[in-house]
């Protein structure tokens, strides 16, 4: 993956999270087979001022969003039964340069290949 883009290309995104603007609302993002921003956009919105557990897991084929401990958000198909495999380093952002930050913290971040 080249670690300079922002998207499409399979492997920009493994996963991506962002808020939607002015909101804590997640945008999930992670291509798959045929569409490198593919995603899930949870309805609900964190609460603020509180610590929320988000599990971003690919997963029988779909992409699955749970926050604390229950699924927010899935993926339908099985667009993800190839999911990307990464041969080279991963960039990480707590935040990025293609869009403004939010104003939050981040407590743990643990990524595990599958």
């Amino acid at each position: 993956a080249d670690r300079s883009r922002n998207c499409c290309n399979n492997g920009d995104r493994l996963p991506g999270v962002w808020f939607h603007h002015m909101t804590t609302r997640l945008h999930v993002r992670s291509g798959d087979a045929t569409n490198g921003n593919a995603g899930c956009d949870p309805q609900g919105e964190l609460p603020l001022n509180e610590e929320s557990k988000v599990v971003v897991r690919l997963e029988g084929g779909k992409m699955v969003v749970k926050v604390g401990g229950e699924v927010v958000c899935e993926t339908t198909g099985n667009t993800y039964s190839k999911p990307f495999e990464p041969t080279d380093l991963l960039a990480v952002f707590a935040a990025d340069p293609w869009y403004t930050a939010s104003d939050a913290t981040l407590g743990s971040l643990i990524y595990t290949p599958l």
